[in-house]
C-alpha cells in the first residue's frame, strides 16, 4: 500500500528575504550587463530617466495600475476556477498569517525593480513585449496557470513601460502588485486562522 507524501511545510516570510535580495541583486547584474555592456546604452536614460519625465507622477500612475491590476484579478477570481487555485498553491507555500507590513514592501520591492530592470529594461528592447511576455511566464511557471497569468502580467507590464518610454511606472506597479497581494492575502490569512495579530 503506498503512503500518502508529506505536505511540505510552508516557508516563513523571513525565509524568502536573504534569497530573494540574492536572485534580485543577479537580476539587476544581469540587467546592467546587456543594457550596459552588450547594448552600450545609457542606463539611467533607458530606464529611470528624469529629463523631460515627472518621475513622481510616472510613480503614481505605476501605483495606480498596480491596484487597477489586483482589483481585476481579484474579480476575475470569482469567476476563473484556475486563478482561485493559484491562490490556494500560494497559500500551501507560504505562511501568510506572518507576513507583516515590512514583509509585504521588502517582497514588492526585490521583485518590482529587479524584474522591470531586467524583463522590460533589458531584454524587451531587444525581444520585443510578445517573447519577454512569455519568457516572464515560463521564468514564473508553478503551474501552467501561473505561468499565463505571469504572461499576461508581463505583457501588462511591458505595455505600461512601451506606453511611458521608461520603466518608471512599470516598476511602480510591479511594486503596488506585489506588496498590496501580501498585505491581502496576510490579512486574510490572519483572518481566518483567528489570528488578527496587530501589525
Amino acid at each position: 500500500m503506498e503512503s500518502t507524501p508529506e505536505p511540505r511545510p510552508r516557508l516563513h516570510p523571513n525565509r524568502l528575504v536573504i534569497p530573494g535580495f540574492l536572485l534580485g541583486l543577479f537580476m539587476i547584474l544581469l540587467g546592467v550587463f546587456i543594457t550596459g555592456v552588450l547594448r552600450s546604452e545609457n542606463l539611467r536614460r533607458e530606464w529611470y530617466p528624469t529629463q523631460n519625465t515627472n518621475p513622481f507622477t510616472e510613480i503614481l500612475l505605476g501605483i495606480g495600475a498596480g491596484l487597477l491590476g489586483i482589483l481585476l484579478v481579484w474579480t476575475l477570481e470569482k469567476f476563473i476556477a484556475p486563478l482561485r487555485g493559484l491562490r490556494e498553491i500560494l497559500k500551501k507555500t507560504l505562511i501568510f498569517e506572518e507576513v507583516r507590513i515590512w514583509h509585504a514592501l521588502a517582497f514588492g520591492l526585490l521583485a518590482g525593480i529587479p524584474e522591470e530592470i531586467l524583463f522590460r529594461g533589458a531584454v524587451q528592447p531587444i525581444l520585443g513585449i510578445i517573447i519577454t511576455s512569455i519568457l516572464f511566464g515560463v521564468l514564473h511557471a508553478i503551474s501552467r496557470t501561473y505561468a499565463v497569468y505571469a504572461t499576461t502580467a508581463g505583457f501588462y507590464l511591458g505595455t505600461l513601460a512601451m506606453w511611458r518610454g521608461d520603466i518608471w511606472a512599470a516598476t511602480a506597479a510591479h511594486f503596488a502588485y506585489d506588496a498590496g497581494i501580501f498585505l491581502l492575502m496576510g490579512f486574510l490569512a490572519r483572518r481566518e486562522s483567528g489570528i488578527m495579530k496587530p501589525e
